[in-house]
């Protein structure tokens, strides 16, 4: 399953962390298949919607 987190593409499969970390939304993979990725924002309200959205989407919070 893919997300798209802001501009980014995520294959979730992958994916073995999600946070959230003040302006920006890391993504913790596995390092072969899926690089860690770090995804700043204008500020925490934007990051707080966007991470909602990306939890809600995996029916995970």
């Amino acid at each position: 399953m893919f997300i798209k987190i802001k501009d980014v593409l995520v294959d979730m499969r992958e994916v073995k962390v999600i946070r959230m970390v003040g302006t920006e939304i890391q993504v913790v993979g596995d390092l072969l298949m899926c690089p860690n990725l770090s995804i700043s924002f204008q500020n925490e309200k934007e990051a707080k919607k966007e991470f909602d959205r990306v939890c809600d989407q995996m029916k995970v919070k």
